[in-house]
């Protein structure tokens, strides 16, 4: 098995319903106090016990169960009130907690990611992306699996389903893989950027005809203006 596998697997041949009635023989075999063996739950179940066998590695990524030793699990503290609320039919309250687990494992982050860039993504497809993301092959037994996996999912109301299209729950707090990191608005300044100053000069020329007395007068008074104008600058 992969390692990708091993961080996200999924379950296998297993219906949501066989998922549940594993976990309720784990509450019913004393799983919230103790670790309990999976035969004892294949006793107390008559689920065959390479079933829970291979499902326990599911159990555990996904937050349901902490294994204690070879063969011996116990349930986590969201696992437990999950399960508790599932046997007492306080559904809303179960579906509640199956989120809360749900949404801290990778592998429904994942998925999420995938789901919310796409907006709309048809079930048989979703599969197949799972396939690829657990790293299993798209056969009976992990396809059931994956079923299994999108109808807890669907149950939690993190995502929906409408006419075999799975599609993102935008009335719950969104969950994704990825990180946004803060603006730093301390960092953001405004910059002007200014065209740099550059001195320059303008030819001027002056041609005047002097015929009389009076053009003397008011060339005077021009050339005074011109004076005044150059000493400002």
């Amino acid at each position: 098995m992969s390692k990708t596998n091993t961080e996200r697997p999924v379950p296998e041949n297993v219906s949501v319903e066989t998922l549940n009635n594993i976990l309720i023989g784990f509450l019913r075999s004393g799983a919230s106090q103790n670790a309990v063996h999976y035969l004892k739950v294949s006793e107390i179940t008559a689920i065959p016990k390479t079933v829970i066998s291979r499902n326990h590695k599911f159990f555990v990524a996904s937050g349901f169960l902490n294994q204690e030793k070879r063969g011996f699990l116990k349930f986590t503290n969201l696992g437990s009130k999950y399960v508790q609320s599932l046997d007492w039919g306080r559904l809303d309250e179960a579906k509640e907690y199956l989120r809360n687990i749900l949404n801290d494992y990778e592998l429904i982050k994942q998925i999420y990611d995938y789901i919310d860039i796409k907006n709309t993504v048809d079930r048989d497809d979703l599969i197949s992306r799972i396939a690829i993301l657990s790293d299993v092959k798209r056969s009976s037994r992990f396809e059931t699996g994956i079923n299994a996996l999108l109808d807890l999912a669907l149950f939690s109301n993190i995502f929906l389903e409408d006419n075999s299209n799975i599609i993102i729950n935008k009335n719950l707090k969104k969950i994704s893989t990825y990180e946004i990191m803060p603006i730093d608005e301390e960092g953001i300044k405004e910059t002007v950027i200014s065209a740099p100053k550059k001195e320059f000069e303008i030819p001027i020329n002056i041609n005047i005809n002097i015929t009389d007395i009076s053009d003397i007068n008011r060339l005077k008074e021009i050339l005074k203006i011109i004076k005044e104008v150059f000493e400002e600058k």
